[in-house]
């Protein structure tokens, strides 16, 4: 029996129910509901009449309403169940929450309370349990489809019956009993898509695969394409998948779940911008996806950004410096704090060169031997400016050459920056300022641009490696996360020379500044 032969039948069956209806006649009208589950699945193909179903619910309400009746209750139970037609459609789609299944499953108890053999009933109410996806009534789900199955093994019965078993992950059980279902009725699209779907819920791709295909080849509906795409994409075969999601998209043009599906697949593929125009197309769209697909650019973009930035370091690390910028401007407006450093500091390396350090050079000796007095040495006010009163230890801090200097004429700056154009401006910060010091290898950048002759470079380093010391000894390790320490904060310069002029490069400093030096 082909598809359109079946709709064919659907249609004539419901225009005589609705002639039976018009005239009064509920009997006749029971009697062509149930041809229609006898004859096809009633599931698969009254999609779309949903108006017909609500006119018909209104007029039994009106001429027959009779809560002790069993034709009355099997009627509304009927059409309260399949007058909001349930789609077997993806998480993503929030269906609408419809009283008439609660309602449905009253009216199908009572029609079972009055008349305990009729398998319609009990089919009927094992849909309306499963429908409502209640964990609580799993049991009864079940227990109604069996029912009925034993009373009448129809393809309807045994697709029910399939329904309570997969909601119950009884996934062997349901393959079963949609197969039988099949086997009575080969036009069943439901069953054939439960199937799949259920194979697919398990990763059994390859099965689920096989039919998806013959649900394409015998119904060629929309679910199949999309749930085909869904079962290629398990395996990973993302150029088939978009191509099938594709053409489902140009038979069903308004259904956006295939514009969902398609920059799903896309962005599998790497092609980003592409997927994200998919998801504006659904986004800008009055429909419940809109907002599942704005929420997926922003996840987009926040997953692009972070491969960019990772992108960015990456090169920085590995010395191509020109390629970091690049990635890192891609990204501009997005730059982490954590990474904004490592920005500014390719862009210096990458005008000026990597610095180069002459291992020869006399100041590493002397580094060593300052470094040994500085670990015996108990802060003697005579080699540096820490005394008892120093006027708090919080506001010490380590440079590193990618920090930002937050103060005086460099302000703005990466401290490399700094190194590059105005090396001895540092060495007069270690020296006077309180809270100013480097990092070991900072200080060892430090020594390559200045001339190893000059006065300052000696107190400069021994005061690095007293602050050092201070810094690290005089306090527990927790001390500054329990202090809630902010040591990108700005500072006050205390020490600060009375004839220093912060404008002035060091060579330019007045000769009194020299004396006090």
């Amino acid at each position: 029996m082909e598809v359109p032969r079946v709709e064919k039948i659907l249609n004539q069956i419901l225009a005589e129910a609705d002639i039976a209806i018009n005239k009064g006649d509920l009997e006749t009208y029971l009697f062509n509901i149930r041809l229609l589950f006898k004859k096809i699945s009633c599931d698969c193909f009254i999609e779309g009449h949903q108006e017909t179903l609500e006119k018909h619910l209104k007029i039994i309400n009106s001429l027959f309403f009779d809560g002790n009746s069993f034709e009355y209750n099997l009627a509304c139970g009927f059409l309260k169940l399949y007058s909001d037609i349930y789609e077997p459609a993806p998480k993503i789609v929030l269906f609408r929450a419809n009283e008439d299944k609660t309602s449905a499953i009253y009216h199908l108890k009572k029609a079972i309370d009055l008349k305990d053999n009729d398998d319609l009933c009990y089919s009927l109410a094992s849909k309306a349990e499963f429908k409502s996806k209640s964990k609580l009534n799993k049991h009864s789900c079940l227990e109604y489809a069996h029912k009925a199955v034993n009373m009448n093994p129809s393809a309807n019965n045994y697709f029910a019956l399939g329904q309570a078993q997969g909601n119950c992950n009884k996934f062997n059980e349901a393959i079963h009993s949609f197969l039988a279902a099949i086997d009575l009725n080969n036009n069943f699209p439901h069953a054939y898509r439960y199937i799949y779907r259920t194979y697919l819920w398990t990763r059994e791709y390859e099965r689920a695969k096989e039919y998806a295909q013959l649900a394409i080849s015998r119904f060629n509906d929309k679910w199949s394409y999309y749930y085909y795409s869904k079962i290629l994409i398990g395996l990973q075969d993302y150029k088939a998948a978009l191509k099938y999601s594709k053409k489902g998209l140009n038979l069903f043009p308004s259904e956006r779940l295939f514009n969902l599906l398609i920059a799903e697949i896309l962005e599998h593929m790497g092609e980003i911008k592409e997927s994200i125009h998919m998801y504006e197309i659904v986004s800008s769209s009055k429909i419940e996806e809109s907002e599942y697909a704005r929420n997926q650019i922003k996840r987009i973009n926040k997953i692009e950004i972070a491969r960019k930035l990772q992108k960015a370091s990456d090169f920085y690390d590995l010395k191509d410096y020109k390629k970091s910028i690049e990635w890192y401007e891609q990204v501009i407006s997005e730059i982490e704090k954590s990474h904004i450093r490592k920005y500014l500091s390719a862009k210096v390396k990458l005008k000026h060169g990597e610095i180069q350090i002459d291992t020869i050079h006399p100041i590493y000796k002397r580094l060593e031997e300052l470094m040994e007095l500085a670990s015996s040495t108990k802060y003697d006010p005579k080699l540096s400016f820490y005394t008892q009163e120093y006027r708090s230890v919080k506001n010490i801090k380590e440079y590193y050459e990618d920090d930002l200097i937050k103060f005086g004429k460099y302000k703005g700056e990466i401290l490399e920056e700094i190194i590059y154009k105005d090396a001895e401006y540092i060495l007069w910060c270690i020296i006077n300022l309180d809270h100013f010091f480097l990092y070991n290898k900072t200080l060892i950048r430090l020594f390559a641009s200045i001339n190893e002759n000059n006065p300052l470079l000696e107190e400069a380093v021994l005061n690095n490696l007293l602050k050092s010391q201070f810094y690290y000894n005089r306090k527990p390790d927790n001390y500054w996360e329990e202090h809630n320490v902010d040591h990108d904060g700005d500072f006050n310069i205390n020490n600060t020379s009375d004839f220093y002029n912060d404008s002035l490069d060091m060579d330019q400093q007045s000769p009194e500044f020299w004396d006090r030096v």
